[in-house]
């Protein structure tokens, strides 16, 4: 049965009578603890046009959290500041675009973050059940109070206009981004708030099946009684009943297919925000990507410019040039035939497989998976197999760049044996080695025997080995999808792999392929690293010709559908040339319901048919 119109919708959330009291006493315990706030120049990361400092600061309860700040070069005053607020997985970007473009840019990383989990770390899953019936102790109390601190650090820097502050995010940063606005309206200039999350949480747990919000379903399968607890305390930190205080100029942005925040819920905060200069954007055929593709990303950045003024930083980014070694098909298949044999040496007989009853649903059975790998790896993964004898279609999920894996949509895991894989220095496959964002892509560049990504491309074929023979998967309908590690895996298992969806960012083919790089993250880590040691910038270049995509697929004789944006269309197009199989190019169109539809359409008609 399709949904009703999603602005008709009437959130159930109630605001407490003690709400202000409640937050009143938090604001006055965050006043409470002194800031202490540092500021490191990150050396590696800037440049002679933008300066980037490593933050850190004291917050509620005492918590050291960590924040990423970045300014024009040599400018000391009147600077307009922009706060950005991260999403649920992600983890801050260095806002280094941000201070080309003129403002003092200042990435937070709320408690739970990679650089502020010391002392709180309630992993993903798990931050938005932590301490779920527990109002005073509930995770977002702290991390609400962590972004606002953050914002105050902001607006306090000498540097900084207090006029022109703004605030922006999507997601659970849109969240963070209306929470701002209502604590402090008459400091907020001007506000973003896309996707946002932590509205309604209830209503939305009920309107989707995706994570974030499946977390919550998930708790309540298990613990049904506390219902009715977990309402009441959701009710202090619901958006919804913050946006009334909001009085600062806002724009919001949603998706009209959107199975992460549901639309629902945008309309009904985006009808609470009290602010007179407000204007919503609902954009059609679009999930959580909310319009960013289709022009939005435009309309915030114009948005922001007008009311803050900033003057962008001339003579554009810094050019970091390299040259392009080439490495010969017999160097080639010398050094990736050494890492095949010592993946196929590995005894999988050791792997560890536990149930999972939290991430189960009525239809599949889930489980967590430990499995060795070459080196210093160490592979985790979430399998999830449907109910009944099978077997099943196999599907690998290949992680892309991130610290932060999420289990396998709830739909896939329907139909689907699903192995989910964590390769290491992504959370949960941690301990050995840790991955730092940015800095992954950058780890160990000048050796190709030493670089991160040879680990990361065994962890996958390992796991593609591991799911294969698993008694429930059909061999013969066995397919990866994800990012550019999976289609590497893919075509060394020709053989076995029968369909091949490509649909992350193409981060090796393009570092590979050019002789410059962009200068947005991750990429840019390359040109911080060149900048840094131009004696290797051969060396870079020639490790990341042994992971170049294009020299692998030739190989690769099933299906492979690769998706891809508009502004990755050349080098897509090479590579989709290349494969030797059945290979089909994808343009996204930009309203990513729409996109991810047509790719899963694609992959179920070759593996379940």
């Amino acid at each position: 049965m399709p949904r009703r119109d999603p602005s008709a919708f009437i959130s159930t959330t109630k605001r407490p009578p003690d709400f202000d009291v409640f937050w009143s006493e938090t604001l006055d315990m965050l006043a409470a603890v002194p800031p202490e706030v540092t500021f490191t120049h990150d050396d590696l990361r800037s440049d002679e046009l933008v300066d980037v400092f490593d933050v850190r600061y004291s917050s509620f309860g005492g918590l050291r959290i960590a924040g990423w700040y970045a300014c024009p070069v040599g400018r000391t005053t009147n600077l307009p500041g922009l706060l950005t607020v991260p999403g649920y997985v992600s983890e801050p970007k260095v806002p280094k675009d941000l201070a080309r473009q003129g403002y003092a840019a200042f990435s937070a990383a709320p408690r739970g973050k990679l650089r502020s989990n010391a002392d709180f770390n309630p992993g993903y899953p798990g931050l938005l059940t932590h301490n779920i019936t527990d109002r005073d102790n509930y995770a977002y109390r702290g991390f609400y109070m962590d972004a606002l601190r953050a914002f105050d650090i902001l607006a306090g820097m000498p540097e900084v206009d207090r006029r022109r502050v703004g605030v922006a995010g999507s997601s659970q940063g849109g969240a963070l981004t209306l929470l701002i606005s209502a604590f402090r309206g008459n400091a907020v200039a001007a506000a973003s708030a896309g996707a946002p999350y932590l509205c309604s949480y209830l209503d939305a747990a009920s309107l989707t099946h995706s994570y974030p919000y499946e977390e919550m379903n998930e708790y309540l399968r298990i613990h049904p009684e506390r219902e009715s607890q977990i309402r009441e305390v959701l009710d202090y930190y619901d958006i919804h009943n913050f946006a009334p205080a909001i009085s600062a100029p806002i724009i919001v942005n949603i998706g009209l297919q959107d199975d992460v925040c549901p639309p629902e819920t945008g309309f009904a905060v985006f009808g609470e925000i009290g602010s007179a200069d407000k204007k919503l954007y609902p954009y059609d055929k679009c999930g959580h990507d909310a319009g960013t593709a289709v022009g939005h990303e435009e309309i915030i950045e114009e948005f922001l410019s007008l009311r803050l003024k900033p003057m962008p930083v001339s003579g554009g980014s810094p050019d970091v040039r390299t040259d392009a070694p080439g490495v010969s098909d017999e160097e080639f298949d010398e050094f990736w035939s050494a890492v095949d044999g010592e993946v196929k040496g590995l005894s999988l007989d050791g792997a560890v497989m536990e149930p999972l009853p939290m991430r189960s649903t009525e239809g599949s059975v889930a489980y967590t998976v430990r499995l060795p790998s070459v080196g210093d790896g160490q592979v985790f993964g979430y399998f999830s197999v449907p109910n009944g004898d099978g077997p099943f279609p196999g599907l690998l999920e290949a992680p892309g760049y991130g610290s932060v894996v999420h289990i396998s949509p709830y739909e896939r895991r329907q139909k689907y044996a699903v192995l989910t894989l964590v390769h290491r220095g992504q959370r949960l496959a941690d301990e050995e080695y840790s991955a730092a964002y940015p800095g992954l892509l950058a780890d160990g560049v000048i050796d190709a025997s030493g670089y991160r990504y040879r680990g990361i491309i065994a962890d996958v074929l390992t796991g593609l080995d591991w799911l294969g023979g698993r008694p429930k998967v059909d061999p013969g309908r066995l397919g990866v999808a994800g990012s550019e590690s999976g289609l590497i895996a893919a075509s060394m298992r020709a053989d076995a792999v029968k369909a091949l969806l490509m649909s992350g960012p193409m981060i090796l083919r393009v570092a590979s392929a050019r002789k410059s790089w962009p200068d947005s993250y991750p990429l840019e880590e390359l040109n911080d690293f060149v900048r840094s040691h131009p004696d290797r910038a051969t060396d870079v270049s020639r490790t990341l010709a042994f992971f170049d995509p294009i020299r692998f697929v030739s190989g690769y004789g099933g299906y492979a559908l690769v998706a891809c944006p508009d502004w990755d269309r050349d080098v897509a197009t090479s590579l989709v040339s290349r494969i030797g199989g059945d290979g089909e190019l994808y343009v996204n169109t930009g309203r990513g319901a729409a996109d991810h539809a047509f790719t899963e359409n694609w992959l179920e008609e070759r593996l379940t048919s």
